[in-house]
């Protein structure tokens, strides 16, 4: 008969939990928490790069339209991380403790993260102003930091694959090679737009930033309807 619910404890938790105390691991959760308010008030602040146009009377509706590229960064930087967040929440579900190297793994997700909304005002204000040689210096200053966003991921997961016992039992560890892969496609293009916005325009790598994200989003493995994980199985 298979029993559903509550898993009752096993020797081998308890063995993992005495490794947990001997080696100084700790749960997710305060990781976790912390994570969450970090995203928070990232993608709150990205709202702050959207300033009213200084227009002369009659000449409002002029300037919010010439703010577009305003509204393309945000949007594309909203969508990121909110992605990022995701992704993040995903990932923890795989992970039964957190380790010294984990906790800094975190940290460079978290500060990639939190440092995004500058280079998005500088995209938006750059590629508003009209000057070709400032937009792509800032092109490619966007992309430099999401590119170390998506590295940090990519260490992230590497040390998970290098520490198995950080990892719940349950978890299929291609996982994670799938993960990395993820990311390493979005590194590259990242790359793929800094040199299309150099050799053609600006706005050619703007409109793969916008694609990026969304792209994330759908090959993100639960969406496609893949389990992040095989489920746990059941206890006779």
């Amino acid at each position: 008969m298979v029993r559903l619910g509550i898993r009752r404890r096993t020797s081998a938790d308890a063995d993992g939990e005495r490794r947990a105390r001997a080696v100084h691991l700790s749960d997710t959760q305060r990781t976790e928490t912390f994570s969450d308010g970090v995203f928070a008030i990232a993608i709150t602040l990205l709202v702050l790069g959207l300033v009213p146009p200084h227009t002369p009377a009659g000449g409002l509706l002029d300037g919010l339209v010439a703010l577009w590229p305003a509204y393309v960064a945000y949007v594309t930087s909203f969508t990121f991380i909110g992605v990022i967040w995701f992704n993040h929440h995903q990932a923890f579900t795989c992970v039964r403790f957190v380790d010294r190297g984990l906790h800094a793994a975190n940290l460079g997700i978290l500060f990639t993260t939190a440092v995004l909304p500058f280079p998005t005002v500088v995209l938006a204000s750059t590629v508003h102003a009209g000057n070709l040689a400032d937009a792509r210096t800032a092109i490619t200053f966007y992309a430099l930091v999401s590119s170390a966003m998506c590295l940090s991921w990519i260490g992230f997961f590497w040390h998970l694959q290098r520490h198995d016992h950080l990892v719940a039992e349950e978890v299929n560890c291609a996982y994670f090679g799938y993960e990395t892969l993820r990311y390493g496609v979005a590194v590259t293009l990242y790359l793929v737009a800094v040199v299309a916005g150099w050799l053609i325009t600006p706005v050619v790598a703007l409109a793969i930033f916008t694609v990026i994200p969304p792209l994330a989003w759908v090959t993100t493995e639960d969406l496609r309807g893949v389990p992040a994980h095989p489920r746990p199985l059941l206890r006779r």
